[in-house]
């Protein structure tokens, strides 16, 4: 709930402004404006509609990261893992030349470099069917996890039901952004 008189300020945040028709709790939710809009858009505004091999394996490694740590932390399974839900944001720097993002893993260090007019941020999103119990490995799979038809893995859809829940799901809608992005190709018929 927002607390009254306070405004909430910061850059690139954006807003909803609605009046509540009654009293009560409300959620409000706030995103970073992403500049670049989607990952798959994005992707098909580029010249041949690819990326530089350089850019492609970047964002590969955000969303890889991503995924890593909201399992390792929360146990997260996103089961929605697509171009269309990773949002892209440009790195806005002073300076040209080169740009480097450091990811920390424990006391690993990772560096991204890229030229600054290659530089982007990946953001994963949606996290609508994202589930966090960490008891749901290993059970049987529910309507609730099968999501984007065109994602779904294989054995989803080869065992029905019987298939089990866990990680694999989002690695093998990685591999599809994996090869989207390398190759400027859409996985899947549009």
């Amino acid at each position: 709930k927002k607390p009254r008189g306070h405004a909430y300020t910061s850059p690139g945040i954006t807003e909803m402004h609605r009046e509540p028709r009654q009293r009560g709790r409300y959620q409000y939710i706030r995103m970073e404006l992403c500049d670049e809009g989607d990952a798959e858009e994005f992707l098909k505004r580029q010249p041949e509609e690819s990326l530089s091999p350089c850019q492609a394996r970047q964002i590969l490694f955000q969303v890889s990261f991503a995924l890593h740590a909201a399992a390792d932390k929360f146990s997260l399974k996103h089961y929605d893992v697509k171009l269309l839900n990773v949002f892209l944001k440009r790195v806005a720097t002073p300076k040209t030349g080169e740009v480097i993002l450091r990811y920390g893993l424990g006391q690993h260090i990772f560096s991204l470099r890229s030229p600054q007019e290659e530089a982007v941020v990946a953001k994963l999103a949606d996290y609508g069917t994202a589930n966090v119990d960490l008891a749901s490995n290993g059970q049987h799979v529910t309507i609730a996890q099968f999501t984007t038809l065109e994602n779904t893995p294989p054995d989803f859809l080869i065992l029905g039901d019987q298939a089990q829940q866990g990680h694999g799901h989002d690695y093998f809608g990685l591999g599809l952004c994996m090869l989207h992005l390398f190759t400027g190709h859409a996985p899947y018929e549009e």
